[in-house]
């Protein structure tokens, strides 16, 4: 019994290393894809800011009605506003 204790505990403790060997690995490839989706995220925060800023700026009221005024849009007088109702 005693002769394949030693032999046996050595396999185990071999199989123990690959195991920490690979589970290393599998940390390592997490990493690196959360340090991709977190660079992924930061992309996409600024590019979310960019257009807020522009929609902003396409939704200024002086623009609005630069552009109707180019196109000769007018305002509706009270008498030709009908309120539609669901």
């Amino acid at each position: 019994m005693k002769k394949l204790l030693v032999p046996l505990l050595a396999l185990l403790n071999v199989i123990s290393g690959f195991a920490v060997v690979a589970s290393t690995q599998d940390a390592r490839n997490l990493t690196s894809r959360l340090q991709v989706l977190e660079a992924r995220q930061w992309f996409l925060r600024d590019e979310s800011s960019r257009l807020l800023l522009e929609l902003s700026a396409y939704t200024q009221m002086s623009r609005v009605d630069s552009i109707a005024a180019q196109i000769e849009f007018v305002s509706p007088s009270p008498s030709e506003i009908r309120v539609v109702r669901p």
